[in-house]
Parts: structure tokens; C-alpha cells; sequence
């Protein structure tokens, strides 16, 4: 079943799609995957085209903003199954067990996670969770994966 998105989700997941449609009121559906993985979800292949199979999409080949929402709705996992991993991979970037990291380090976990930010998005995901210091707590951490603002 589809989640509830709160309206700071919906801003954020307004503004990735804006970004990576170039402001356009649609979004090219040979983007939707590389879209919904830059936001930190993680469909694989196979459900990005039953996703998309499961529209009526017209001749353009385009999903509007509230498609595409639908979509992320589906391919969200709920916080409960994530938080382990998420203790876990924090665990491994705060080697020295201070209970911080740098927002550098951030950047080398969502390459090694396989996602290329562009800096516009990174700003808005670190301004959404309120990161300003240049160092993220594991409940900041946690609510930059969890979408937690």
C-alpha cells in the first residue's frame, strides 16, 4: 500500500522532479529511474517499467508531477526496515565513534550507494534537514534517508 507523504515531502520530491525535468510540467519517462534514485529511493529496473506500464501515458512519452508522485509512493520502504542498515552504515563512516560525520562523508556514501547529485539537489536535501554545520548527527543522517523533515 502506498504511503502518506507529508507536504515537505511533497515540496522535496516537487523540487527534484522540477530539477530533473528542467522546470518542464513533465518529466521524460526515460529519466523516471535516474530520478527516483538521485531522491534515495532504489527501484530496481524491473520496477521502474512496471511503474511505468501501469500508465497511460500519451504520445510524449511524459509523466506528470502527480504520476510521478504515485510512483514514489509505491517505491518507498518504510523506516522500520531501513533502520538497521541505516545504524549500520553510519556505524562504518563514524570510524572514530564520535557520533558525527562529515557531509563530505555523505557525498562518498551516496557514490559508493551509485547516485551522482547534482549540487542544487544536495543543497536542497541538506537545507530540508536542516544541516548547517557541516556535520551530520545519526538522527540527521537518518532523516536524510528516511525523509524525515
Amino acid at each position: 500500500m502506498a504511503s502518506s507523504l507529508t507536504e515537505e515531502q511533497v515540496s522535496f520530491y516537487r523540487e527534484g522532479f522540477n530539477i530533473s525535468s528542467g522546470g518542464d510540467e513533465t518529466l521524460a519517462s526515460s529519466s523516471l529511474g535516474e530520478t527516483l534514485r538521485a531522491l534515495g529511493l532504489n527501484p530496481s529496473e524491473a520496477q521502474v517499467a512496471a511503474s511505468l506500464a501501469g500508465l497511460e501515458l500519451d504520445d510524449s512519452g511524459k509523466l506528470s508531477f502527480e504520476e510521478f508522485l504515485n510512483i514514489v509512493k509505491e517505491c518507498r520502504i518504510p523506516v522500520e526496515s531501513q533502520e538497521d542498515d541505516l545504524k549500520a552504515i553510519f556505524r562504518l563512516v563514524d570510524r572514530t565513534g564520535s557520533g558525527e560525520i562529515a557531509l563530505k562523508d555523505l557525498s562518498k556514501i551516496l557514490l559508493q550507494k551509485g547516485e551522482v547529485l547534482s549540487e542544487e539537489l544536495m543543497e536542497t536535501i541538506l537545507g530540508r534537514a536542516n544541516i548547517t554545520d557541516g556535520t551530520l548527527t545519526y538522527e540527521e543522517f537518518r532523516a536524510i534517508f528516511t525523509f524525515e523533515w
